[in-house]
């Protein structure tokens, strides 16, 4: 059994879906695309994609809005581009990240751009332009006009949708926690653990911040309760640097007399009673691995993984339960402030004990990445197997 979604809910964002199957949504957000000179946009929702210039067969790579599918999406794209030369690729997103985009580079045999309102209309004029070969849903869970379009077509393919979703597909990969009853569905695996973004030069400083203390990483959305476990932080770890990451360190940020942005920061030594803020999600590949223990009070998969894969002591609150069994194995829980502290109290003073926790948690992301590299090569060794 899996659980419908709210039938209130679900008829909402159907109402006023972009991209969904609403005549008068679809033509509001037409008119308001063309009034922001969005016009590519507003043609693509009507089924008008670009098509490559390269004879040969195409491949239709599906993208959602999420930041995460759009990323699924490039590294597939850029995968088939390398290994199946008689290819070309037509990628569509419902937002457009640009950062992930560039790395795309320019080809004859790829065209990207906005993607098709599930309109049959729309659909119908995918289908006569495209005449896919193949069709990759990448991180998205397909409307039902493109679920059909899917059918209709050679060869599909549905990778790690973030929920269930009906339909028949040549073969299904799902990410942890979404259960398909099909023989065609792979072991579950988390994608994330291969696309996570790497240190950049330009950031290389970070690093430098924990140079010789101990440093934690608290990751919220409350700034109130921020406020709070700083203060005991400063009472219980005098040496030591709290890093705040997450929607309230953008929040603390106008405390610019009690914090310090690490996007700013001169390379000072940084006063006990400062608070560093992570302001820009690009620094934690580079400031991770000199953290000690990283709790969660707000669920971030990319930043969850950077921390076992650095191997710090990773605790989250009870409520988010993270999916994939190496990495529940490896995650404390914990939902009291003052718990908090005297663990990470602990941790300070006992040298052996961050030993063993850095191996539990980076032996935590070994496994998931392992995992999720095998079922990447399996799905690519099937699309070359494609005729």
């Amino acid at each position: 059994m899996h659980p419908a979604p709210m039938p209130g809910t679900a008829r909402i964002q159907g109402l006023i879906d972009p991209c969904g199957r609403f005549l008068p949504a679809l033509v509001y957000h037409d008119l308001r695309d063309r009034l922001r000179g969005e016009g590519q946009r507003a043609k693509a929702r009507w089924g008008a994609l670009e098509r490559p210039d390269a004879p040969g067969k195409l491949v239709w790579v599906v993208a959602g809005s999420s930041r995460s599918s759009v990323r699924l999406a490039v590294e597939i794209v850029r995968a088939i581009m390398a290994r199946r030369l008689d290819l070309s690729i037509t990628l569509t997103f419902e937002t457009a990240h640009a950062d992930l985009l560039h790395a795309l580079g320019s080809s004859r045999r790829l065209a990207w751009g906005y993607a098709p309102a599930d309109y049959a209309f729309s659909m119908q004029a995918v289908w006569r332009r495209l005449l896919p070969f193949g069709i990759v849903l990448a991180g998205v869970a397909p409307r039902p006009n493109l679920t059909r379009l899917s059918e209709a077509c050679r060869h599909s393919m549905l990778v790690a949708p973030p929920a269930f979703a009906p339909g028949r597909y040549e073969r299904i990969y799902p990410r942890h926690g979404v259960v398909f009853d099909d023989k065609r569905s792979a072991a579950p695996a988390d994608f994330d653990v291969l696309l996570l973004a790497s240190s950049a030069a330009e950031h290389a400083r970070a690093t430098d911040l924990t140079a010789g203390r101990g440093a934690f990483l608290l990751h919220g959305a409350d700034p109130q309760k921020a406020k709070r476990i700083f203060a005991l932080f400063r009472g219980h770890l005098p040496d030591c640097l709290l890093l705040l990451s997450g929607p309230a360190s953008r929040v603390l940020a106008r405390y610019s007399s009690e914090t310090v942005k690490l996007s700013t920061w001169t390379g000072l030594p940084i006063a006990p009673e400062k608070l560093v803020l992570i302001d820009d999600p690009a620094l934690l590949p580079a400031i991770m691995p000199g953290v000690w223990g990283a709790h969660f009070d707000e669920p971030d998969s990319d930043a969850l993984w950077q921390a076992l894969a650095a191997g710090a002591w990773v605790t989250a609150t009870p409520a988010w339960s993270i999916q994939a069994p190496s990495a529940r194995s490896a995650i404390g829980a914990i939902d009291e402030d003052n718990a908090l502290i005297a663990a990470w109290s602990a941790l300070e003073h006992d040298r052996s004990a961050r030993d063993g926790v850095a191996e539990s948690s980076r032996r935590a992301f070994a496994t998931e990445h392992k995992l999720a590299h095998a079922t990447m090569t399996d799905m690519l060794d099937r699309m070359c197997a494609w005729h």
